[in-house]
């Protein structure tokens, strides 16, 4: 998604600190229950990282423009996922699940079940309007 301004979004995902994976395909998500003053930074760009209880996501949301040979970017949200709340969250689940939506913090992290492992399958935090407006009009 582009902005009016030229800026393009982009996004960073590490596990553990270990590498990091570029994501372009960001959307924003307007309607965000209980919360009329934020929009949705969102993801599904991401390869299927298997999640650990021992394990730490971290997920930064950058806007960038580059403009001749400077590159500027601002870092509009970030946060990290602990392995442990994943985890947690399953037990406080009845039955078996096969999917799970998991908020914490500043945010939901979406993961599926493939056999026994637990898969991240899409991340969305919560930025407040006015931060975003910023870059856009009409986030």
């Amino acid at each position: 998604m582009s902005s009016d301004k030229n800026f393009f979004w982009h996004g960073i995902l590490n596990l553990n600190d270990l590498g990091a994976h570029a994501f372009f395909d960001v959307k924003i998500k307007k309607n965000v229950p209980d919360a009329p003053n934020q929009v949705g930074i969102m993801t599904s760009d991401i390869p299927p990282l298997p999640m650990n209880e021992s394990d730490t996501l971290h997920v930064t949301f950058l806007l960038e423009n580059n403009v001749g040979l400077n590159t500027v970017r601002y870092r509009v949200a970030e946060a990290s996922f602990p392995g442990n709340q994943l985890y947690q969250a399953i037990k406080e689940v009845a039955g078996p699940q096969t999917t799970i939506s998991v908020p914490y913090e500043k945010g939901e992290w979406q993961f599926s079940k493939q056999g026994t492992t637990w898969i991240l399958r899409q991340i969305l935090l919560y930025v407040p309007m006015a931060q975003l407006r910023k870059f856009i009009k009409d986030p």
